[in-house]
């Protein structure tokens, strides 16, 4: 329990405590989001497109290539915060070491990454060998990433209070 000095003290206290709180988009009345529910709701970001990753690949057994489950195992979530009050920031991302991958093909095509291609696709344009082969020259996406996402917001209770965005690397909580 907090000792304060002064109202000056508990004053100060609270007023940096009330950056934390926030309504909800449809009018709810304001919330605040504790450290703790913010690290809880990202473990439920990362688990919910784990899952999606997960259900991915149970979908189809490769036929050109081994598994080596390294995107199935890449996937993190960094429970540190930063940013304070209002600005939290809590981020699920990729392992870039598990997460990059060279070509099977070429030295043309040297690094990508893995959630990158998996989870948007990708189509080869020139005209190769394995152009028409399903899921080697092209592949739709798994959409992992968003689908994910939409599983957070039907799933959390506080997923309307919280701003998911994703970047290349990441995807952050805020």
């Amino acid at each position: 329990m907090a000792v304060f000095n002064n109202i000056n003290d508990w004053a100060s206290s609270m007023k940096s405590n009330m950056a934390g709180i926030k309504s909800g988009s449809n009018g709810d009345s304001p919330i605040f989001i504790t450290d703790d529910i913010l690290k809880e709701e990202a473990r439920i970001l990362r688990q919910c497109i784990q899952d999606r990753i997960d259900n991915y690949y149970s979908s189809y057994s490769p036929e050109a290539y081994i598994r080596q489950n390294r995107l199935r195992n890449s996937l993190k979530c960094d429970v540190s915060i930063t940013g304070t009050g209002d600005n939290r920031h809590m981020y699920v991302y990729f392992d870039s070491v598990l997460d990059m991958g060279s070509s099977v093909i070429s030295d043309k095509w040297n690094i990508y990454s893995r959630s990158r291609l998996m989870n948007s696709g990708w189509k080869v344009r020139d005209d190769v060998w394995f152009r028409h082969i399903r899921r080697f020259g092209s592949f739709k996406g798994a959409h992992f990433i968003e689908n994910g996402i939409k599983d957070y917001k039907s799933k959390s209770k506080y997923a309307k209070y919280i701003e998911v965005t994703i970047g290349y690397s990441e995807i952050q909580l805020l």
